[in-house]
């Protein structure tokens, strides 16, 4: 057996007690309950973490940071599950910070950059990184967060900006107090998967240049202090959606001076929809999205509405166009199915896309006289031979043109192949005018208005309108009738489901239910005969809810408005 010598022994044991004395500094620090940082109470042992320590910030605990701390590059801290680390103003430094799915770290103060230094940041998707203090600016190199929310107190706080370019893989939430402002920096690269705006303004392009936010998810405002504006000043504003929009809050292209464009171009993958209590006026709206768009409430586009991809599905909603408001690259599978609305300022052609979910059918309107200016015409397509039409002789589709001022116009009415129920006899079919509860009126007849190699019905010199359709003309019958009507709330806006019962002298019963825009209709009554109808809603209540109506005529036309929901 060799003994060492005793200088290499008592090295040998010095080496030992180095190593031995590193393995304890890397020690584990667990925290127990909520508590400041330096409190021994705060950690598993009653021991404050140390240099080099790896430290754990457990589930339902909070650890204040109340002073900076430098743990290392060795060291590493992890942030658990439900678990809150509250960095303050302070700076906390080691070689790896995790946050895992459903933490939070909060961080107050004056600070423009991350209170975490590492080489490696990791942020869980579902994470939550709360920046809470008087300065609302973030600058510096940023690491691609979870969930971000920018705050201030109700006492503090300033306007600020997004000076970095900025990735959050899940909501970033604005709430910011007294209406300040957070505004993104022209030409970064900002990038969430969702946006909620609680309180503040938050705004796209605040200053110059083009100012990019890409949304993959949805855009939500919520009601109160909450605003989604465009632009401050002469900087370009481009917003990508992903998902859908929901204004219960304000949204607006500019504060009211800005000189620059503010375009939201929805481009998700299934059907996006725009909704929310408080108005919603687009300067520049592009659908690019094959899956389709869905207004949940009236939309208004002031300049530009381009139909790249996909349709807009108004349903008893209006989409409302201004006087000098253009559309590009409508066709088919890109139109509006449900009424479109625009204003006219001046005589000249304007073609209205809509058309219904079997196809595409628009109508073109030359104005020659404008009595009112402005006026307004509201144009939808409707499947089905329409009224005034035999069913088996007629294209399926008709229209309903609205008119709101004073003008004069010809009208033309395109279809397709499809729609025409007997081809042989489409060039003899007519152009039929239903107005109001009016007897149908033949406008034209064959050639005179019909082009069937084009699938176009023509009207000049139109000043009254109405319902439209086109086939070979329903000649009244003195032994049948019929009643339509819409079902509408106190402001206009269609209701369906409603169910409605109609019943004659000879106690038959029928029964109709209100479609999607409100119609409803009773086919094959008897002219002259006294009908009771009553009306009942699972969501409305209606004054009256039973009408009597005499028959007198062919076809009779009774609303229903609802007084209370």
């Amino acid at each position: 057996m060799q003994i060492l010598p005793r200088a290499a022994s008592a090295a040998f044991c010095v080496l030992l007690l180095f190593f031995a004395f590193n393995t304890i500094q890397a020690a584990t620090r667990t925290s127990i309950g909520s508590g400041a940082w330096n409190s021994p109470t705060t950690w598993l042992g009653n021991t404050i973490p140390q240099s080099g320590d790896n430290v754990t910030i457990a589930t339902g605990t909070t650890v204040a940071l109340n002073f900076d701390e430098n743990l290392g590059s060795n060291a590493s801290i992890t942030v658990q599950s439900g678990a809150v680390l509250d960095l303050q103003s302070n700076l906390l430094t080691a070689g790896q910070f995790v946050a895992v799915n459903g933490s939070l770290v909060r961080q107050s103060g004056t600070r423009t950059n991350p209170a975490t230094q590492a080489a490696s940041i990791q942020l869980a998707p579902n994470s939550t990184y709360e920046y809470y203090g008087t300065n609302t600016s973030l600058g510096g190199t940023r690491p691609t967060y979870g969930n971000l929310t920018v705050a201030t107190s109700a006492s503090t706080g300033s306007n600020g900006s997004i000076q970095t370019s900025l990735t959050v893989l899940g909501t970033f939430t604005l709430n910011l107090d007294n209406s300040r402002e957070l505004t993104l920096r022209s030409g970064a690269n900002t990038s969430f998967g969702s946006l909620v705006i609680e309180r503040g303004v938050f705004v796209v392009n605040g200053t110059s240049g083009t100012a990019t936010l890409n949304i993959n998810g949805d855009v939500t405002i919520l009601p109160g202090t909450g605003v989604l504006r465009g632009t401050n000043s002469t900087g370009h504003a481009v917003l990508n959606i992903g998902g859908s929009l929901t204004n219960n809050g304000a949204f607006q292209q500019d504060r009211g001076s800005s000189t620059a464009n503010f375009t939201v171009n929805l481009n998700g993958a299934s059907a996006q929809h725009i909704s929310g209590t408080n108005p919603i006026a687009f300067e520049h709206l592009t659908v690019n999205n094959s899956a389709g768009v869905v207004f949940d409430r009236d939309v208004q586009v002031d300049k530009t509405l381009t139909l790249t991809s996909g349709s807009i599905d108004s349903s008893d909603h209006t989409l409302s166009l201004g006087c000098t408001t253009t559309i590009a690259n409508a066709g088919e599978a890109r139109y509006v199915a449900g009424y479109l609305a625009k204003n006219v300022c001046a005589t000249g052609a304007f073609t209205f896309p809509v058309g219904t979910d079997s196809g595409y059918s628009p109508v073109s309107v030359n104005v020659s006289s404008l009595s009112t200016n402005p006026s307004t015409l509201t144009v939808a397509a409707f499947n089905g031979p329409g009224p005034g039409v035999e069913p088996a002789n007629s294209v399926t589709r008709f229209w309903n043109v609205v008119e709101d001022g004073d003008l004069t116009a010809d009208l033309t009415f395109a279809y397709r192949d499809a729609d025409v129920t007997t081809p042989a006899a489409e060039s003899s079919f007519s152009l039929v005018k239903k107005e109001g509860n009016a007897v149908p009126t033949v406008v034209c007849t064959g050639s005179g208005c019909i082009d069937a190699a084009a699938n176009t019905a023509s009207a000049s010199g139109v000043s009254t309108f109405s319902r439209w359709s086109i086939g070979m003309p329903l000649a009244p019958s003195s032994a049948e009738a019929m009643v339509t009507g819409r079902i509408l709330t106190a402001e206009g806006r269609a209701i369906d489901g409603a169910f409605i019962t109609a019943i004659g002298t000879d106690g038959r019963v029928r029964w109709a239910i209100s479609n999607q825009f409100g119609y409803y209709s009773f086919r094959g009554l008897t002219a002259g005969e006294i009908y009771t109808l009553s009306i009942r809603s699972k969501n409305y209540t209606f004054e009256p809810s039973v009408r009597v109506v005499t028959l007198n005529d062919a076809e009779s036309h009774l609303d229903f408005i609802a007084t209370a929901r």
